[in-house]
């Protein structure tokens, strides 16, 4: 084999630099480190990272300065990395949030760097097998990582739940179809843990295979094996799917090699049938694959993707040539929404495909460079693997590598990871030796010798780079400094020195959204509880200032108008009725928004239109019909008419839609409303159609007719001496969780003063008052430090509903139909309020 040219090197140079080890060490860090897909947007992790990205451009530097030659990426690599950071700058001046592509794009600058740096290192050493063997023992570590923090912090505390509720007669098994059950460890998702998996696990089969001695052999297998454990517990679908292709493309492969005999080949196929089989089979929630129907029918996280994936379409559309920017996604997404997509996916940071998330933020540039890369690593994947100058290990070793990359491709399909560190680690790696390896076959022409001024010039004009990158970035990185501090400030209770650390952060990078997300949060917050009037005055006042200052920067964030909405509701501004129409266009299925629009209506006098909006709220939000807010002055009179117009509303969408499962549901909806409102003949009717078995035994209960119903709550009522006990069951069954005993005797004392069934869950029953948190309101901010905001908008439950007999008003996170059948309904009433508004 013709050994690719090479540079001498002297012996002090062959060790590999401090800046290097420097590097390494925290690519490791942030691989094995527990949540640090999160922990990247905190301080001080954030402030980490970016040193992280300046390491790798820092020791190319080094490199260039002190060798007087300098290898390219070659194979026509150089061209395609010259058109992405062309397609980025292009991208950034055309984008809609220039800033936020700068930030983003600098963690693509810091990989190309770190591509080139390794791309250098391997030319003059020629190291790419070490280097593999070193990534298959970071990968070995990440496993035991993964299945150590999961089983301690997930799997244990889990199985002494089950082990508990069993002991009080509920038995629930272990269920992967719960997110957080799911072996999120270390990096903090599941899908990026499988990701990582998928690449390392072909690798560590082809260290196994290329091992020297029996025990390494021994050990890497064991690496294999636990990995795919880790796998299987990550319980991803896009891990699995990309497990599989990795799998056929290395079977293929071996297939191909006619020093495989064919029962060999038949055994190994089988044997790949069976493991991807038994997992399918064996998974709940992986078995849930054979029953999808349709993309975009089913929902859970299949109508996520599907609808992450219209969504990133249609921003494409909008940026079609160069996208709308990196980092485009938060700030942007909630405004190219589609309004049936319900209560499903109402923000995301990512678009959770790497093709969706490349269109929407890079346009047809990106996509075509895409594809570019897909057709080089299948070119030369191809070449490679069928030259005959690359035998041994190299080859097991390139087809490993080229295996892991087939199978990432998969995850890719699934998910975008490309912003996490750990994963774009192992691509860099691969892509550096199979590099390497490809020199080693295929000789390019060598390494340049640039003339003298250009082999100065090329060092200083990388330094000059960094020097205008640090002083972009010192401010962005200092603010988020300083709101670390505000954050303690305020957990310390001083407001006013948070409010100042986060003016001053938002002065910084007054671009950035969440600092003012977070000051106008927090004021309103802290001004509804204030017992002093004037305190609540002028905290509520600098809160809606700061709600309008983020809704001039990020103009398409529901969380900003609903508040500001009620902030406004509250100190009696019409400006509210407005406000809510935007936060109801942003996301129209969100529960509460139309009755909080209805709300602002009846104070500004319009109650037609008030009417309007409630009953909009109760077609998506059909538990709301049994809220004890209905009895109070300002409702009650309306009550009626809301109803008479959801009967309405409801019987129209029979006459619209053909759809059985949508049919169903809103005969279930419509029995429930007949019962709530004493038609108990019209609601039987209803419920036999919709299949509501409970609510007819419920029927027979009230009406004192002989009942079989084994639903601890009418046993309950039917059975006064064990009431206690019949509750207590009743909310194990709901809760999944021992029963609070305070919960039990409220529920227990209020069922003793009622004079029947129906009047206790009408009228008697507990009453739940809460504010419902925006879980995920910092990962999807990508900011961690700050607290989670809560919405102001007070949630008012009959927890005898909501608790024991939800299905009879279920709320479904997604359907389509229903939703595309409301819309014109909506927009009607949108329409109303504009030349309402716009009257004296």
């Amino acid at each position: 084999m013709e050994s690719y040219p090479s540079v001498p090197v002297s012996k002090s140079h062959s060790r590999p630099s401090a800046i290097a080890l420097l590097g390494v060490g925290l690519y490791g860090l942030l691989t094995l480190l527990a949540d640090s897909s999160s922990l990247q947007v905190s301080w001080p992790w954030v402030f980490i990272v970016q040193v992280g990205l300046m390491l790798p451009w820092v020791w190319l530097i080094r490199s260039l300065g002190m060798h007087p030659t300098w290898t390219g990426l070659g194979f026509g690599l150089d061209l395609g990395v010259g058109l992405g950071i062309a397609g980025w700058g292009l991208s950034h001046l055309a984008s809609p949030a220039p800033q936020s592509s700068v930030w983003y794009g600098w963690a693509m600058l810091g990989s190309v760097g770190a591509l080139y740096g390794l791309n250098q290192h391997l030319t003059l050493h020629r190291t790419p097998v070490k280097l593999l063997q070193w990534q298959g023992a970071l990968s070995g570590a990440f496993i035991l990582t993964s299945l150590g923090l999961w089983t301690w912090q997930t799997l244990l505390p889990e199985q002494a739940r089950l082990q508990e509720l069993r002991s009080l007669g509920l038995e629930i098994p272990f269920n992967f179809s719960v997110l957080e059950l799911r072996n999120w460890a270390p990096i903090g998702h599941q899908n990026y843990g499988a990701g990582y998996l998928v690449l390392s696990l072909p690798l560590l089969v082809g260290l196994s295979i290329t091992a020297k001695t029996l025990g390494q052999r021994l050990i890497w297998g064991l690496g294999v094996g636990l990995g795919l454990v880790a796998l299987y517990t990550t319980s991803s679908r896009g891990g699995w799917l990309g497990l599989a292709m990795a799998g056929i493309l290395g079977l293929s492969a071996v297939l191909s090699s006619r020093k495989v005999s064919i029962a060999m080949r038949g055994l190994m196929g089988l044997a790949l049938g069976l493991v991807l089989g038994g997992t399918l089979l064996s998974n709940n929630r992986l078995r849930s694959l054979l029953s999808f129907s349709a993309l975009g029918q089913s929902g859970g996280e299949t109508a996520f993707r599907w609808i992450t994936h219209v969504t990133g379409w249609k921003m494409g559309l909008d940026h079609p040539i160069f996208g709308a920017g990196p980092g485009s996604v938060p700030l942007l997404y909630q405004a190219y929404r589609p309004a049936w997509a319900g209560q499903e996916a109402e923000w995301v940071y990512q678009l959770h495909s790497t093709p969706a998330q490349i269109w929407a933020e890079f346009g047809a540039w990106g996509i075509a460079l895409g594809l570019g890369l897909t057709g080089w690593l299948i070119y030369w994947g191809v070449r490679l693997w069928r030259s005959p100058q690359l035998v041994g290990r190299d080859r097991i070793l390139a087809g490993s590598v080229l295996a892991g990359l087939a199978g990432y491709g998969g995850v890719c399909l699934t998910d975008y990871q490309l912003d996490i560190v750990a994963i774009v680690g192992v691509l860099i790696v691969y892509g550096g030796c199979l590099l390497a390896l490809l020199r080693q076959t295929f000789p390019q022409p060598g390494a340049i010798s640039p003339s003298p001024p250009i082999r100065r010039m090329l060092p200083w004009g990388l330094v000059g780079l960094l020097i205008a990158m640090g002083l972009w970035i010192t401010p962005v990185l200092r603010a988020w400094q300083l709101s670390s501090l505000g954050f303690a400030a305020l957990q310390a209770q001083d407001v006013a020195e948070f409010q100042a650390k986060l003016e001053r952060s938002h002065q910084l990078a007054p671009w950035e959204p969440y600092y003012l997300h977070q000051l106008a949060w927090n004021l309103g917050h802290a001004g509804l509880q204030a017992p002093n009037p004037e305190d609540q005055q002028r905290l509520i006042q600098a809160s809606q200032a700061y709600f309008q200052k983020s809704l001039q920067v990020s103009p398409h964030q529901e969380f900003a108008y609903s508040n500001l909405g009620w902030l406004q509701l509250l100190t009696g501004q019409p400006e509210a009725v407005q406000t809510f129409v935007q936060a109801t266009q942003l996301l129209p299925g969100k529960r509460l928004a139309f009755n909080s629009l209805g709300l602002s209506l009846l104070q500004q006098g319009k109650s037609d239109l008030a009417v309007q909006a409630f009953s909009l709220e109760l077609l998506r939000n059909p538990i709301w019909l049994t809220s004890p807010v209905w009895r109070s002055p300002q409702l009650q009179s309306l009550v009626p008419q809301v109803q008479a117009l959801t009967r309405h509303r409801y019987q129209e969408i029979l006459r619209q839609t053909q759809h059985p499962a949508l049919i169903a549901y809103v005969h279930r909806c419509l029995g429930t409303l007949d019962w709530w409102q004493g038609n108990l003949d019209q609601a039987r009717l209803h419920w036999q159609q919709g299949g509501n078995g409970l609510g007819l035994d419920l029927l027979k209960v009230i009406q004192n007719q002989p009942a079989s119903s084994a639903a601890p709550i009418l046993k309950a009522w039917q059975d006064p001496n064990r009431r206690t006990a019949w509750i207590e069951q009743a909310l194990l069954g709901a809760t999944q969780a021992p029963p609070l005993p305070s919960q039990v005797a409220a529920i227990a004392n209020s069922m003793n003063q009622a004079q029947s069934l129906d009047q206790w869950i009408k009228q008697l029953a507990p009453v739940r008052e809460y504010r419902r948190e925006r879980t995920g309101f910092g990962v999807l901010s990508r900011h961690i430090d700050g607290p989670a905001p809560v919405d102001y908008v007070p949630i008012v439950e009959n927890l005898a509903m909501t608790l024991f007999f939800a299905d009879f008003l279920p709320s479904p996170q997604y359907d389509a139909q229903l939703d595309g059948l409301l819309q014109p309904e909506r927009e009607a009433l949108w329409r109303s309020i504009a030349p309402a508004e716009a009257s004296p």
